[in-house]
């Protein structure tokens, strides 16, 4: 952001933005990025922190993927970017790179039937 106050505004945002969002009464769970889920639906700092961004490293995705479980609340997420998104257990992730690749969006219906 050349403009600083450009980048004032883009960060008052996102102050403001909510680290999750909780869908059919908890058994879905929006975040921007994927988790911990220790982290999952918390306020303080340093779950908000987990919530939001993303730091991709293997071991930490591994770990995600093992405490996957279809007895915990639907993860979905975005900002591990795939080209057909992920489906494991109750993670999906929905990131299939449009920004990179062909312009392809990903989306995921929620119904009360999980």
């Amino acid at each position: 952001f050349e403009v600083p106050e450009n980048r004032e505004l883009l960060e008052k945002y996102i102050s403001l933005a909510k680290p999750f969002l909780v869908l059919n009464d908890g058994d879905v769970v929006v975040t921007h990025s994927p988790c911990p889920m220790r982290y999952l639906q918390k306020f303080d700092l340093k779950a908000r922190k987990y919530q939001r961004n993303w730091r991709e490293y293997k071991e930490s995705f591994k770990s995600l993927l093992k405490e996957a479980d279809h007895s915990q609340p639907f993860r979905i997420f975005g900002h591990v970017a795939t080209s057909d998104g992920i489906k494991h257990k109750n993670l999906i992730g929905i990131d299939t790179g449009a920004v990179h690749t062909d312009g392809k969006l990903t989306g995921v219906v929620v119904t009360r039937d999980r």
